[in-house]
């Protein structure tokens, strides 16, 4: 969604960090909003509060139907990945190198690219083209692996 939108890039200022990409911006406004009582987060898991969700239908009438379905498709990208899957695409589909520098997670990971872009590849979140740059492998190779995984 940043590369989307390079006034929101520009305006969340990210930055590299331990966990990988990190706004200070992004995590001020998160609070803000839980503070206001419109999200609320369990366990790291981030949702609207009855009155988010009554707010966010407000805004959603003053906001180009372009940028609802960019949020909406963004969404359907990210919403039931695991942590490993996502930080998987954000590594390696999404971030220029210098965001895995910091990074205590990123040898982790790449250790466990392939697989994880197979996982990525069977939710159909991303093509094959995209899952082979995320295995650092062919797409031929990869789909060779995709066909030994069990149904």
């Amino acid at each position: 969604m940043q590369r989307g939108n390079r006034e929101l890039a520009t305006h969340l200022a990210f930055e590299p960090h331990l966990m990988g990409p990190h706004s200070d911006v992004l995590e001020g406004e998160t609070e803000q909003l839980e503070l206001s009582g419109l999200v609320d987060s369990a366990q790291g898991l981030y949702s609207l509060t009855p009155l988010g969700e009554e707010v966010a239908k407000n805004v959603a009438k003053t906001v180009p139907i372009q940028e609802i379905e960019l949020v909406e498709q963004t969404k359907e990208l990210l919403n039931d990945l695991h942590r490993d899957e996502l930080l998987a695409l954000v590594y390696f589909g999404m971030v220029p190198p210098e965001y895995k520098d910091e990074s205590e997670e990123y040898e982790r990971i790449r250790r466990n690219r392939i697989p994880l872009a197979l996982r990525l590849l069977k939710k159909e979140k991303i093509s094959a083209g995209k899952a082979a740059e995320i295995a650092g492998v062919s797409v031929d190779e990869l789909i060779a692996r995709f066909d030994q995984l069990p149904a």
